[in-house]
């Protein structure tokens, strides 16, 4: 992957936090723009970096306006890669990047596992293996 996807997503989601914080009176903090957009560059292949600059502002966007409660309702890089996959031909994920053997999804779940259950949500994995 050339270096200028990751840094045009990093940058956009950045810029789009700056811009949200800046709206809604609230502190920058550069920490979950760039968490998001680099698990947006481990998931989502693209054609160009216009569309890892897209994908890094949908989902640090989302967080601003898809709210419930004061607290944004969907996974933010999950919605973006779906959006992005579903209206976009040059996004896609990559299933065969992570490899095709079963441990690899033994391990995803089992990590999954052990980070919601210490964090109190162990329901999360179970639904979304079920799902």
């Amino acid at each position: 992957m050339p270096w200028w996807r990751p840094v045009a997503g990093v940058a956009a989601a950045n810029l789009t936090q700056w811009l949200g914080a800046c709206l809604t009176g609230t502190r920058y903090d550069w920490r979950s723009p760039t968490i998001t957009a680099l698990s947006l560059t481990l998931l989502l292949r693209s054609n160009g970096w216009e569309l890892a600059a897209l994908v890094g502002a949908i989902a640090i966007g989302s967080k601003f306006v898809l709210r419930l409660g004061g607290r944004h309702i969907w996974n933010a890089s999950a919605l973006a890669i779906i959006v992005m996959v579903a209206l976009f031909p040059g996004a896609w994920v990559s299933t065969g990047q992570w490899g095709v053997s079963a441990w690899v999804a033994l391990f995803a779940a089992g990590a999954g596992l052990a980070i919601t259950r210490s964090a109190g949500r162990a329901a999360v994995p179970f639904l979304f293996l079920a799902a």
